[in-house]
Parts: C-alpha cells; structure tokens; sequence
C-alpha cells in the first residue's frame, strides 16, 4: 500500500495528504439558538499523534453514513490551517478541514497499530495551572481565579477503561490498602452503564503450572516475569486471517493465502508478532508464546513498524524484539486445553506490561464509555508560589525447552 502521511508531518503547503487514521471522537458544535455550525472529530494515528478535524454541515452527508468512532479509514485530500478556536479539544496547533474533494473509506489493511484513545493526564491539584485558553497570536492564557470544570460537547467520560493509566491506578490504589466496596451505585444519568468486574489472580511461575483442574480452563492469571532469552529457531511473526473474528494462521497455497478456518484465499494477510521466550521467576522458568498484543504493548511497534524500519526478513530477529531480553515484565496469561488436559508448560501470553505488579488481586473492568453533560464542581487547593510548570499531560509446533 502507497506510504501515508503522519500527522504530525501536516501543514499548509499542500491540500493532497493521505491519511491512516483512527476516528476516536464524533460530535457537533451548534450555536446558541440551535444552528449547526459544523461537525468534528478527533483523528489519531500509528504515531500516537492526534488532531481535530472539521466538517462544515453540507458537506457531512458525504461521510455520515461511514463513520463510526473508534475505526480507523483512509482520507484522502484534506486542507491544514492553524487552529483559530479559544477551547481546544487537542494540543495541536494545527487543524484538518475537509472539503468536497476528500475521500474517506474505511481501511481495509489491518496492518497499523493505533491506539484506541490517547490521553494527556493531568492531576486534579495541577488544573490551575494546567488549565488555559488560546489568546492572540496563538499564545496561551493561564488562569489566575477559580476554576469549575464542565462539560463541551466534545466531552466524553469513560468508566472502566481499558488502558495502561487505568491498569497503574489500580495497581497503586492496592498497593495503598484500598479495597472496593460490594456496594453498587446508580445515577439517571447512568443507567445504562453496567460494571461488570472479574478478578485476576496474581501468581508465581510455579503455582500457575499446578492450575490444571478444567475449572481453571481459559482462565486468565498475572506473573512477573524476566525474559532470560528470546528463541529465535521460528519465524518472528506470522500471517493471520484478514477476518476481525478469526485468529487463525494462513497459509500459503498457490501464490495466495488461504485460511483452513474460513476457507477463504487473501493475497496478502495480516502481519502479526508471535515471539517464544524463554521467562523465569524465583519459583521456575518456563516458556511463554508472546502473541500481537503483548509484543505491541513491550515494542510500542507494530510487525508493519519493524518492516518499514528494514527488518523483512521473519526468520532474522530485529534488534528492539533481540532487547525484550532481560527485561522485567508482567504478563497475563491464558490456560489453554494443552495446560489443563496434558500439562503442557509452554504458556500463551494475552497481554503484557512494563510495569511491575503487586501480589494483590488486578481488577479486571469491561470497557463502557458514556457521554455526560452535567456540571462537576471540584475544590482546587491553592498552589504555592514555587509551584511548577504546568503538567500534560493457538499453538506453536516448535518444541521448546525447560532451562532450570
């Protein structure tokens, strides 16, 4: 597929870009007496990079039909321009601005790895200082008074959120005694959201081997991990079936791939990581399948990423894969039939994080996200006069071995 644009790499001089992009964010500004002004949307790429969009009322009939937030299209002819609004949804300082010449069709690839949100975090007791507005010439004003945070229509609150800042909370909120209530709580506003909550046990190497009764089958437990060695005899990824719901490896079969699953021929399949490693704790030393997810979240890479960087070749380990060695990790594992039925010790990996984990239990919350357009009043202490700067915030057929 021809090479797109970062956007970070947008700007005024030229109106011809291609994008790759995830559309994370939909909503429309409206004026006081109820006349559509535009719509918007927040875009975000393979980069971690993010920007507003614009879409001016006759021209969203074009496109409304075919975006759904939270997917990821191909947009074609765009204009750039500064960004001229007080509030902004993003820090760029640039915008997107649509026109009856962009093209926008959903990306049927599935080769990049973009995140599903980016989020800059900012401590409750550092709004003060962290709040402000776009004055002239594109300068920042701060706030010197009192502050109430309210929501836009850009707004968009999320409860339980699966993401790395919401995974460290809770780590810390256990490592601090805090245990949750059994009580549930409602709000009007809330009804429809549903907390649904499981508890992942965090274990050690060798209890995780002596879960073999079937009550324990594809269940998921933590382990904390070094990685003593990558084994680099398999091919560092893989291609997978271009279906969204199917998992399964292709093979290749008369110049094309075909999935044995689906009985369905693709020319070219989804490049996914599948990396053998060999890991130990103070307990035993096993080895773990890292599959697309965990490898992604280590490297903050895609297969894609890596290719693009000059490393074709899947038999030759690149060296950022080569670096996982060494490193202290947790992982989140999943017993499969050949852990429980045949007491197999190679583990498949799920997920993984760079961030260490205590012995306590890891709440494990389904994702809901909701909208919300109610005033939240909070008390903000005073800074003191040194205060900073403002924040921003399947199965593998090679045999493996057992090193003791």
């Amino acid at each position: 597929m021809e090479m797109h644009s970062h956007l970070s790499a947008l700007n005024e001089t030229r109106n011809d870009w291609f994008l790759r992009v995830r559309v994370t964010g939909i909503w429309n500004n409206t004026t006081s007496s109820g006349i559509l002004i535009h719509y918007n949307m927040i875009l975000l790429d393979c980069e971690n990079n993010h920007m507003h969009a614009v879409v001016a009322p006759e021209l969203w009939n074009l496109f409304a039909g075919i975006i759904t937030p939270g997917t990821i299209y191909c947009i074609r002819n765009v204009n750039v321009s500064p960004t001229t609004a007080l509030f902004r949804p993003v820090h760029s300082k640039d915008m997107i601005h649509f026109t009856a010449f962009t093209t926008f069709v959903l990306d049927l690839n599935n080769d990049l790895f973009i995140p599903r949100h980016k989020f800059h975090i900012t401590p409750l007791n550092e709004l003060r200082d962290s709040f402000y507005f776009y004055g002239p010439e594109n300068q920042p004003v701060y706030s010197t008074g009192s502050i109430q945070i309210s929501t836009l229509p850009a707004s968009k609150i999320y409860i339980n959120l699966d993401h790395d800042f919401v995974f460290a909370m809770r780590q810390r909120l256990r490592e601090e005694g805090y245990v949750p209530s059994d009580k549930t709580t409602s709000s009007p506003t809330m009804t429809d959201v549903k907390e649904v909550v499981s508890v992942i046990e965090t274990v050690t190497l060798k209890e995780l081997s002596e879960k073999t009764s079937t009550d324990f089958l594809k269940m998921s437990f933590m382990c904390k991990v070094k990685v003593k060695s990558i084994e680099e005899s398999d091919n560092w990824w893989y291609g997978r079936c271009n279906k969204n719901d199917c998992h399964e490896e292709v093979i290749k079969f008369e110049g094309k791939y075909r999935c044995a699953r689906c009985q369905k021929n693709y020319p070219v399949p989804q490049k996914r990581f599948k990396i053998v490693v060999l890991a130990e704790d103070d307990t035993e030393a096993f080895n773990l399948v890292l599959y697309d997810r965990a490898v992604k979240r280590l490297l903050d890479k895609t297969v894609t990423n890596l290719m693009a960087e000059g490393y074709n070749d899947p038999a030759s380990y690149p060296p950022p894969l080569k670096q996982i060695a060494g490193r202290e990790i947790t992982v989140k594992v999943e017993l499969t039939d050949d852990n429980i039925l045949v007491s197999s010790i190679v583990y498949y990996v799920v997920d993984a994080y760079e961030c260490s984990i205590s012995t306590s239990p890891v709440l494990e919350d389904i994702d809901t996200g909701t909208s919300v357009s109610n005033y939240i009043n909070i008390s903000i202490p005073s800074l003191s006069d040194g205060a900073g700067t403002p924040g921003s915030a399947l199965s593998t057929s090679k045999r493996v071995k057992k090193e003791k």
